[in-house]
């Protein structure tokens, strides 16, 4: 179960998650120079008229392709991205940027699915997996389907 919260929660910019490869399995890995952010006209606005980092937040695109070097599939993320004030190590406030994934394409799979398991059942899983980053509630009724059948 940590493995999924893992992947599933908002990540800090710089540890993204272990999230399996759609085609093998294996972990993705961040493209070189990635994530992209771009902050939203409103954020950059009120940094520039504030001055206070914690209110840095837009989009974000994150490339990812496979550790696995006979499959290196690849993988894009959008989410959005929030900053936030933390506690550095020696008690001072520093600033953190979180990740937050709304869609992947090709759809990253939240578990292991056997190719023993019946199309007519794999078929909502994965319908599932693809919306519950966005949309929990039609992830939820995907999910439901592939349990009926």
């Amino acid at each position: 179960m940590h493995a999924i919260r893992r992947i599933t929660e908002e990540f800090p910019k710089r540890e993204i998650p272990p999230f399996p490869c759609p085609r093998c399995g294996a972990h993705l890995i961040a493209r070189e120079n990635e994530p992209q952010l771009d902050q939203s006209s409103e954020s950059e606005f009120d940094c520039d008229n504030e001055g206070d980092p914690s209110m840095h937040q837009g989009v974000f695109t994150l490339r990812l392709v496979c550790s696995n070097a006979d499959c290196e599939e690849s993988v894009n993320c959008l989410g959005s991205f929030n900053t936030s004030q933390v506690e550095g190590k020696f008690g001072e406030p520093t600033y953190r940027t979180y990740l937050a994934v709304t869609f992947f394409a090709p759809t990253v799979h939240l578990f292991h699915l056997s190719s023993a398991i019946p199309e007519k059942v794999k078929g909502p899983l994965v319908d599932s997996f693809s919306t519950f980053w966005a949309n929990p509630s039609a992830a939820g009724n995907s999910l439901r389907t592939s349990i009926e059948a």
